[in-house]
């Protein structure tokens, strides 16, 4: 990644304090009509803005690179100490995909090991599809294999769960599956293992509370929070920690601004506050302005990286990507919560973002600017298609590959039948002719899926 892009992203702390400014101007211009109620409401934003404050977790690339150098250290640590019959690696995607990008970021550190290690190297394939490389196991499961599942972060298990195979439990000492990711979410983890627990993560990985732990923990540890609570909500007790009132508010909060099932909500609200049907409408209210301009889901986690901003359904994308809140129902302000990725004002396609669901900003638009997706591999000096998986690439290039040397081949045959000759030889009796190189018939390549090596792949980025 370039020098000058490394660490510039960090979070807009001032944007933070513009935005809970804004909250309190929304709707109460007529300042006879801030009642108390109206201020709870408020507050109760104001909370949620500063827990996202202090809990969004920014990741700047030098951070993430030494986390793939550690994972790699160990990759190498567990070839050398135990054998494998065969090695895989998963890209589980297009090539222009986060899989790909960091399964190369391992081997660039691994590369040197494997280099002394030629045996090792040997047994290395490459694949798309883990579920047709444990297929390929089962007809062989006598053998020890080692398969490397690849991703930069796993953020709900989604992917991963519909990607992976559910290992039988007789298998599990033979098909060693690692999930090698840098980070990944206790959800994810959680999700996972309703498929299959015979998988395994490397020490280096981090695991990441969900968005749910994370507000309740701060919500107990913090004493600012619990101080703005006391005075704006004076019928909570956060001084102790099994305060029925404190316990309700917690998930009240978290509820209100992230809970993605409707029903819940309902009961939860209808359960709280049914007693005053004023105070049910202003909750309402907050929601219609709130919940809209947070975007927040049940399982997203609160985290973001120099190399990529992830989409609306991993993390808080258009509230960090555009700081948006709505000053009244008409009008939307933008201010990034993240430095260095200013908007263009008056630009047409961020009208009104704050009341739009959006589950993926379009590239020209994210920032931080996906890294990988700027690059471009070459495999045998040709670019790949970066739509396309790993294995339809290699079977391309090299199939177009055999067929410009058979066809060199077809033209320098034809030139050899058509040189005069000066004796009676026929021109097509061939079994005569020099048994020279340049007349052999090219090899075929080996194109079959599993069997994409990756000592034949030298792809190259630029």
């Amino acid at each position: 990644m370039p020098k000058d892009k490394i660490g510039i992203y960090t979070l807009n702390t001032n944007a933070f304090e513009n935005i809970k400014k804004r909250v309190i101007r929304s709707g109460y211009s007529d300042l006879e009509k801030y009642s108390i109620k109206n201020k709870g409401q408020q507050n109760l934003v104001l909370l949620f803005i500063d827990y996202l404050k202090n809990n969004i977790r920014y990741v700047d690339f030098n951070e993430y690179n030494q986390k793939i150098m550690d994972i790699s250290k160990k990759i190498i640590n567990l070839l050398e100490t135990t054998h494998f019959d065969e090695i895989f690696f998963i890209s589980m995607d297009t090539i222009g995909k986060s899989n790909f990008w960091v399964m190369l970021l391992c081997i660039h550190y691994i590369n040197e090991f494997l280099e002394s290690n030629k045996d090792i190297k040997k047994k290395i394939k490459i694949s798309s599809d883990c579920s047709n490389v444990y297929k390929y196991f089962k007809t062989k499961h006598d053998k020890k294999m080692l398969v490397l599942y690849f991703d930069d972060m796993s953020y709900s298990g989604k992917q991963i769960l519909l990607s992976i195979p559910n290992i039988d439990d007789k298998y599990k000492d033979n098909f060693i599956l690692y999930i090698t990711v840098a980070f990944i979410s206790n959800i994810a983890k959680t999700v996972i293992e309703t498929k299959t627990k015979n998988f395994k993560l490397f020490d280096n990985t981090e695991i990441i509370d969900s968005n749910e732990e994370l507000l309740n923990n701060w919500l107990l540890n913090n004493s600012d929070a619990k101080q703005f609570i006391n005075t704006n909500f004076d019928i909570i007790n956060t001084n102790d920690e099994d305060d029925m009132g404190f316990y309700i508010f917690r998930k009240l909060l978290f509820t209100l601004f992230c809970n993605s099932k409707q029903d819940e909500i309902n009961a939860l609200v209808d359960a709280i506050l049914n007693t005053d049907e004023d105070l049910q409408k202003l909750f309402w209210n907050l929601l219609t302005l709130s919940k809209p301009a947070f975007q927040c889901y049940t399982n997203i986690i609160p985290i973001y990286f120099d190399h990529k901003l992830a989409d609306g359904l991993s993390t808080f994308q258009k509230f960090l990507r555009f700081g948006i809140y709505p000053n009244n129902d008409s009008i939307c302000e933008y201010e990034s919560l993240i430095n260095n990725c200013d908007y263009i004002k008056g630009d047409p396609k961020y009208e009104n973002l704050c009341k739009k669901d959006i589950t993926d900003i379009p590239d020209e638009l994210s920032c931080p600017p996906t890294y990988y997706k700027t690059l471009q591999y070459t495999y045998h000096n040709q670019n790949l298609n970066l739509k396309n998986t790993i294995e339809t690439e290699i079977k391309r290039i090299l199939s177009e590959i055999y067929h410009r040397k058979l066809e060199r081949f077809s033209k320098k045959t034809h030139r050899y039948n058509n040189t005069p000759r000066y004796n009676n030889t026929p021109r097509n009796h061939t079994h005569n002719r020099p048994r020279n190189n340049t007349h052999r018939r090219p090899s075929r390549h080996r194109t079959h899926t599993n069997a994409s090596r990756f000592r034949s792949i030298p792809i190259s980025t630029h």
